[in-house]
């Protein structure tokens, strides 16, 4: 078990590095942050009210901490996976105050997503 959290790791651990990259908040020679101003991240649970449908959570940013809106990441962060599972998730409504956390899944599990907020400069 522990062989496969560590390639899990290693694999999200890649790909949020490349979405850094191809957002331009690491510099891909040295991946030292740039230009990032302030960030927040979280974790919501999402239960979906039926298989295949969207079910949507409004999540708040702190207060005062973006003045304008950032950029927000998610990352499904469910133990409940198998190969006849489908998940989607993603954001939306993004503003300065908040945005919509979603999930369309093909059956009613709860969800938990991982999110992080940066604000690019």
């Amino acid at each position: 078990m522990a062989n496969i959290l560590a390639a899990a790791s290693s694999w999200w651990a890649g790909h949020i590095s490349a979405a850094l990259v191809q957002a331009n908040l690491v510099d891909p020679l040295n991946t030292a942050l740039v230009g990032v101003g302030p960030m927040a991240s979280g974790q919501v649970s999402i239960t979906p009210t039926a298989a295949n449908t969207l079910t949507s959570q409004a999540v708040t940013l702190p207060s005062g901490r973006f003045s304008s809106a950032p950029l927000v990441y998610v990352i499904l962060n469910s133990g409940v996976t198998s190969t006849a599972t489908a998940i989607v998730a993603w954001s939306s409504g993004i503003t300065t105050t908040g945005f919509t956390a979603n999930v369309v899944r093909s059956n009613t599990t709860a969800t938990a997503l991982l999110w992080i907020a940066v604000l690019a400069s």
